[in-house]
C-alpha cells in the first residue's frame, strides 16, 4: 500500500492484458482481490542472480511480473505487467522505509518505484 495515497499496486483500470500499465487502485469492499495482490519471490536457485533481489509476480496472472518497459534506465520509465523472463528489468530490491512501509528499487537502473507525481488519484501510473 502506498503511504501517501493509501492505494494498492495494481494495473490501470484492473487490466489483465500483457503490457498493462502498473498503477495504483483502491481496494473495494472488504476482500483483498487478486488484482491487488503481488507475491515477492526470491530469484530461483541456480539463476545466477543475486539472492538479495526479488521478482514481483501478479497473483491475478502468475505469468506476469512487474517489468521496466523496454529495459529503460531513465527516470520516469513506465512499469508494466508483462510475461516474465526474469531479466534484470524485472528484478527488485526492497528496503525498509519505516512504519511498515518499503521502498522498491529496480536492479536494472537503480531507480525507485514511485507513483507519478506523488499522485493520490485512482489509476495513477507507477514509474521509476
Amino acid at each position: 500500500m502506498n503511504a501517501n495515497s493509501k492505494m494498492c499496486l495494481s494495473t490501470y483500470d484492473g487490466s489483465t492484458s500483457a503490457r498493462a500499465t502498473v498503477a495504483q487502485r483502491r481496494v473495494v469492499g472488504t476482500s483483498f482481490q487478486a488484482i491487488h495482490q503481488w507475491t515477492v519471490e526470491s530469484l530461483p536457485a541456480g539463476s545466477g542472480g543475486d539472492q538479495g533481489y526479488f521478482l514481483l509476480r501478479w497473483v491475478k496472472n502468475t505469468s506476469y511480473l512487474i517489468d521496466v518497459n523496454n529495459w529503460s534506465t531513465s527516470t520516469g520509465a513506465s512499469l508494466i505487467a508483462y510475461p516474465g523472463g526474469m531479466g534484470a528489468n524485472e528484478q527488485w530490491f526492497v528496503e525498509y522505509a519505516g512504519d511498515n512501509y518499503w521502498y522498491i528499487r529496480s536492479r536494472h537502473s537503480g531507480f525507485y518505484m514511485e507513483v507519478e507525481g506523488a499522485s493520490t488519484t485512482l489509476n495513477a501510473a507507477l514509474k521509476l
